[in-house]
């Protein structure tokens, strides 16, 4: 992509016509960064007005982290009670292997939480004109 390209892309980003081919290539962490900027520049909110989009998308966030290690982890049976052992290795600064404990009760709460910020994401932003043809995740996708 040339980058007159790759400033007509960010362009339409800015201006909430987020493609949906974008989302194949962009982390996940970034298109949470790219909403934010584009919340405050769309719709020209104060801060105190943003504030609760912000909260939404932090949360998203930390509950992500969650979904992206049972997404990505090897999985080993628990030598104790119900459930498996999710096992990932972290190698930021020096190589830790990573050991949680999940049940199948555990994993869907993080799916429903998951499920449940993204809908009142989505229908906070139903006032200002956007998402509008969304109206519930609900038996939609789980």
């Amino acid at each position: 992509m040339s980058e007159h390209q790759q400033e007509q892309e960010y362009v339409r980003i800015l201006h909430g016509e987020l493609a949906m081919e974008i989302g194949e290539f962009i982390a996940a962490r970034t298109q949470i960064a790219l909403l934010k900027t584009m919340l405050r520049t769309r719709l020209n909110l104060s801060d105190a007005e943003i504030a609760p989009f912000d909260k939404l998308l932090d949360r998203i966030e930390r509950v992500k982290k969650t979904r992206d290690l049972v997404a990505h982890c090897l999985w080993q049976p628990a030598k104790t009670g119900d459930g498996m052992l999710a096992v990932s290795l972290k190698s930021t600064h020096r190589a830790r292997v990573i050991r949680v404990h999940f049940t199948p009760v555990r994993v869907r709460s993080y799916i429903s939480e998951l499920s449940a910020i993204t809908e009142a994401l989505v229908k906070s932003l139903h006032p200002h004109g956007y998402m509008t043809d969304i109206t519930s995740f609900h038996g939609r996708y789980f």
